[in-house]
């Protein structure tokens, strides 16, 4: 019988090649078994390559409803006119009032203020303008420099046009106040803003920078006269008194 000699160190290959073996099939079990390898086969490489472009899409859509979410959010000027920006309302009194129309007024080529009307409904007229109920306001923000005084005699010569004779006794107390009115504020600066209120019960309160200017003027005829400067039938500018009126 023949006996088979083994090589020394033979068996002891043999066993480690064995024990190998089992331990590679082993990972290989696991390999398959794996989540990552079951995430793979879900989720092939070209169908995660295919989530970038999505997420990217994602990100860009949300950007965009960002912006657009700014973009809708109301402003708080309605207008911007010679770079003035205009209010789109204001508040006298507890009485919320609505810009009505604005323009630009001229003094030759120069523009010198920008002139607003608020009232707490439409107007298109004079008539209308006087006897809408409620406070109303004629807001004048300045364009350029311009001397108190210059801006009293405008005032005043564009008064007359449009009051009877026979009428301007009753104003001449309210013209005389406001000329003291003006005479605190010897210069109107580029962007102050002088504001002429009616509110009932009270009167005409004109306020520059805010600042009221004397004690209000009561007499509601002066206030008819002040305003008919701007939306009267002889108005200082009749292009002025057709935007502060809404008229095209």
């Amino acid at each position: 019988m023949k006996q088979h000699h083994v090589l020394p160190g033979w068996a002891t290959a043999t066993a480690h090649s064995s024990s190998n073996s089992k331990e590679l099939n082993s990972q290989k079990a696991n390999r398959r078994n794996s989540p990552s390898r079951a995430l793979i086969a879900l989720n092939p490489p070209s169908a995660l390559n295919d989530l970038k472009p999505t997420m990217k899409l994602k990100k860009r859509l949300l950007v965009w409803s960002t912006l657009l979410v700014l973009c809708l959010q109301p402003s708080a000027y309605a207008l911007d006119i010679a770079g003035m920006k205009i209010d789109d309302d204001a508040e006298i009194e507890n009485s919320h009032l609505k810009l009505n129309g604005a323009g630009i007024a001229y003094k030759a080529v120069f523009k010198v203020y920008v002139a607003a009307l608020y009232t707490s409904g439409k107007v298109s007229s004079f008539d209308e303008v006087i006897s809408v109920p409620g406070p109303k306001r004629v807001a004048l923000t300045f364009i350029r420099n311009v001397e108190s005084g210059t801006l009293i005699r405008i005032l005043s010569q564009s008064i007359q046009d449009n009051t009877q004779k026979s009428e301007m006794s009753k104003i001449i107390p309210g013209l005389i106040r406001l000329s003291e009115m003006f005479s605190a504020n010897k210069n109107i600066a580029v962007g102050d803003v002088v504001t002429v209120d009616w509110i009932p019960g009270m009167g005409t309160v004109i306020r520059v920078q805010g600042k009221q200017q004397g004690a209000p003027i009561k007499d509601p005829d002066f206030f008819r006269a002040l305003v008919s400067v701007w939306v009267g039938n002889f108005p200082a500018e009749f292009h002025l008194k057709d935007a502060l009126l809404g008229i095209k």
